[in-house]
């Protein structure tokens, strides 16, 4: 959601102080709202109690991939007015110097989950949606700032 601290919270607080921001481009991840985690796991502990479970590893994340650089521009579209948009300059992860490494492919293989479960990987663009609307008084007052 917008508030905690979420890489979509991040951004926002971001936005607020500053009017250009370097985010990595070439580190590729599937962004997944958390109620989006937890129905599946819910659909999963329904089956577990209904000892209709299957054991072994399941990923479960949002689709498609996308660069942190270009997730930073699509949340800023969803929830800032145009004039309250921090410009996005991509950077590599090379520039980004952080303290650890980070994969430059993070997004996850969720074919095994949907096939033994059925749970489809979300479309992030569409809980990114959600999660907007659902705080447009918010939108309202950064354009009221």
């Amino acid at each position: 959601g917008m508030t905690g601290k979420s890489f979509l919270a991040t951004m926002l607080r971001l936005a607020s102080e500053r009017s250009e921001l370097r985010i990595v481009h070439d580190q590729l991840t599937g962004p997944t709202p958390a109620w989006d985690l937890a129905r599946a796991v819910f659909a999963i502990a329904r089956r577990l109690e209904q000892g209709d479970a299957v054991s072994g590893t399941f990923h479960y994340g949002g689709r498609p991939s996308v660069s942190w650089a270009d997730f930073a521009k699509a949340i800023f579209e969803a929830c800032l007015p145009p004039g309250r948009r921090p410009r996005v300059e991509p950077i590599t992860t090379e520039e980004y110097c952080a303290p650890a490494q980070r994969p430059l492919y993070s997004a996850l293989d969720c074919r095994k989950i949907e096939a033994v479960y059925g749970l489809a990987a979300p479309d992030w663009r569409e809980g990114l949606r959600a999660i907007a609307a659902a705080h447009l008084p918010l939108r309202a007052s950064h354009a009221a700032a």
